[in-house]
């Protein structure tokens, strides 16, 4: 008796794991090509967050969740190494929504593992968020406008080599904020006018240069610059620590302890 409840009790603990990969159908779901070093991700119809970060592989989340590998068919997982282009994509057949794509590098720089990798963010309309999130170190972000073809949106230096990592195609309502982290960073928006930028310098003396379009400025802890004086309403915010920032005379400073107008 006590051994048929045990292979029972494994039959029904083997078909709770099987039923896993179909409940989570309408989640996010993921595949790794090989040959092309591709790694494809879809939004699930459900979703309104996604996370991709670097590690041992990468890695996804859906809605701050668990983490989660990428594999091709045949079992081998995506890594930063073996990766040259990322494309995440909305949910197919749902419309506009309001969705918020995380490309987060505070386990490790993705370019230091892989030079050539790139990421494609394909979510649509409807007020969708770029947060690219930072190290500990000093980091150097430049925001950009895509360039050449019918793209419109954001596009991301994030080592500021001149080369563009990061593009997403959106109208002109979407919004890109960098989360820098510790470390004396650089965030730099001064030719971004297609999109709205919030750039948060968190710990260190972090410079941050607004966009042509309204900004939410952060210099976080610390000692900051923030360069705003561009003609349009900005919210700048120096946080704790000296802070100096270049303004246009109807933006809305707190904790800016040296301005200049």
């Amino acid at each position: 008796m006590r051994h048929r409840r045990t292979v029972i009790a494994g039959l029904l603990g083997a078909a709770a794991i099987a039923a896993v990969p179909s409940a989570a159908s309408a989640s996010a779901d993921c595949s790794y090509d090989q040959a092309t070093r591709t790694m494809n991700l879809r939004y699930g119809a459900a979703d309104t967050n996604l996370l991709v970060t670097n590690g041992p592989t990468l890695q996804y989340s859906q809605g701050g969740g668990f983490l989660f590998s990428c594999f091709s068919t045949s079992g081998v997982p995506a890594t930063a190494a073996n990766t040259d282009k990322v494309v995440i994509k909305a949910a197919s057949g749902t419309g506009a929504a309001v969705q918020t794509t995380t490309i987060d590098e505070h386990n490790g720089r993705f370019l230091e593992s892989n030079p050539k990798m790139q990421f494609f963010v394909f979510t649509g309309t409807g007020r969708d968020r770029l947060i690219v999130r930072e190290t500990s170190g000093a980091d150097r972000v430049r925001l950009l406008n895509q360039t050449g073809g019918l793209a419109i949106g954001p596009a991301v230096d994030l080592n500021y080599d001149g080369q563009v990592d990061v593009r997403m195609t959106t109208g002109f309502d979407s919004i890109v904020q960098v989360n820098a982290g510790g470390g004396a960073d650089l965030i730099d928006a001064s030719t971004a006018s297609v999109y709205q930028t919030v750039q948060l310098g968190e710990g260190g003396d972090d410079v941050l240069v607004g966009g042509k379009l309204g900004d939410n400025l952060n210099g976080g802890s610390e000692d900051d610059q923030i360069f705003a004086k561009d003609g349009v309403i900005e919210a700048v915010n120096g946080g704790s620590g000296i802070d100096k920032a270049t303004l246009d005379l109807n933006d809305q400073p707190t904790s800016i302890e040296q301005p200049q107008f």
